[in-house]
């Protein structure tokens, strides 16, 4: 099989290679915890039904729903958990096809001729790291070749605050000069079935794989 990643993957590999093995390639662990991971994806299923059912959000989640009525005031077609596939060349594939290297999901993106606005909702603490926001305009420059300006953002609903960049079309090739190596680094361990632990912080109440030799430790 040939390697693929997403971003989710390249986020995990970097945090510590040897958990991203154990847990989301052999999944011989499972987090324990998935209290925020049920609540973000009843987040996710929540805001799909508004877009798409014009159905209101759910009571615990109706301060979010300006977010919801904003997007559905734009012009053009919105897209709402879309599934997109780039090949290595950076073109548009099908998700299940072997050529797929890169898989992302799209949220909701809003399609309006020559510009799109993508939007990521997002349910836990503030990060800055943009990389997400970089891949996924570089799946809608792949599937709508009329786009040329595409603004990508992150919807904090905890916060009620936005991280948003605008990429062009044109600059798209230096923008991927600060991904690639990460990337090449990722398939290197794929191809040679290597993933070093990476002692961290999160080492002492967060991984479960028990068979690490640095399980339940403490990191600075």
């Amino acid at each position: 099989m040939s390697f693929s990643w997403s971003f989710s993957k390249l986020q995990a590999s970097e945090t510590c290679a040897y958990r991203y093995q154990q847990v989301d390639l052999l999944k011989n662990y499972r987090d324990e915890d998935r209290t925020n991971l049920d609540w973000g994806s009843a987040v996710h299923t929540a805001f799909t039904k508004a877009l798409l059912l014009e159905q209101p959000l759910p009571a615990e989640m109706a301060p979010w729903q300006h977010w919801v009525d904003e997007l559905k005031a734009l012009p053009g077609q919105i897209i709402v958990e879309a599934q997109w596939a780039l090949d290595k060349d950076f073109n548009k594939c099908n998700w299940k096809s072997p050529m797929a290297w890169y898989r992302g999901k799209a949220d909701a993106t809003r399609v309006d001729g020559p510009v799109a606005d993508g939007t990521d909702w997002k349910t836990g603490r503030v990060k800055e790291d943009e990389t997400q926001l970089l891949l996924m305009a570089q799946l809608v420059f792949a599937h709508f070749p009329e786009v040329v300006r595409c603004r990508q953002r992150f919807v904090w609903l905890q916060h009620d605050c936005v991280t948003e960049r605008v990429y062009s079309r044109r600059d798209m090739a230096k923008e991927w000069l600060g991904i690639l190596h990460r990337v090449r680094t990722l398939e290197d361990m794929t191809t040679r079935n290597e993933f070093p632990p990476k002692p961290n912080k999160l080492c002492l109440n967060w991984c479960p794989v028990s068979s690490c030799a640095y399980w339940h430790k403490s990191f600075k």
